[in-house]
C-alpha cells in the first residue's frame, strides 16, 4: 500500500504511479462524480482539482455538504435507500438515452446521404 508497505500486485503497479486525480483529465466517456464534504475518509478539497475536473466535457461533478462515505441515506435514520444510487441511475439512464438518440440520427442522416451510417 502506498507510504505503508504491503505487497503490490504486477496488475495494479499503475495506480500507484498516477493518482486517479490525474486520470481524470483523460476521460473518454461520461463520468459522474459524486462526493460529500464531510467524507470521513477522502478530502473533499484534497481528492480533486474541481476547477479541472469540470473543464472535461465528459464529467458531471457533484459535490454536497453531507453524505459521509459511500452514503447519502434518506429517511429518519441512516438506514434507508442512498440518494446517490438514484443520481447515478438517472444519470445512466441520460447518457444511454443521449447515446440511443444520437445513434439514431446519425442512422437517419446516413440513409438520406447526409453523412456516413453508424458501423455495428
Amino acid at each position: 500500500a502506498p507510504g505503508g508497505g504491503g505487497a503490490r500486485l504486477p496488475r495494479t503497479a499503475a495506480h500507484y504511479v498516477k493518482s486517479s486525480r490525474e486520470r481524470l483529465r483523460d476521460v473518454k466517456i461520461p463520468l459522474l462524480v459524486v462526493h460529500a464534504r464531510d467524507d470521513p475518509l477522502v478530502s473533499h478539497d484534497d481528492c480533486y482539482d474541481w476547477a479541472d475536473l469540470v473543464r472535461n466535457p465528459r464529467v458531471v461533478a457533484v459535490r454536497t455538504v453531507r453524505g459521509g462515505h459511500n452514503a447519502w441515506h434518506e429517511g429518519l435514520w441512516p438506514l434507508g435507500p442512498s440518494w446517490a444510487v438514484g443520481v447515478a441511475t438517472d444519470y445512466v439512464s441520460a447518457v444511454l438515452e443521449q447515446t440511443a438518440q444520437t445513434g439514431w440520427l446519425l442512422a437517419v442522416l446516413g440513409e438520406l446521404g447526409h453523412g456516413p451510417a453508424p458501423s455495428a
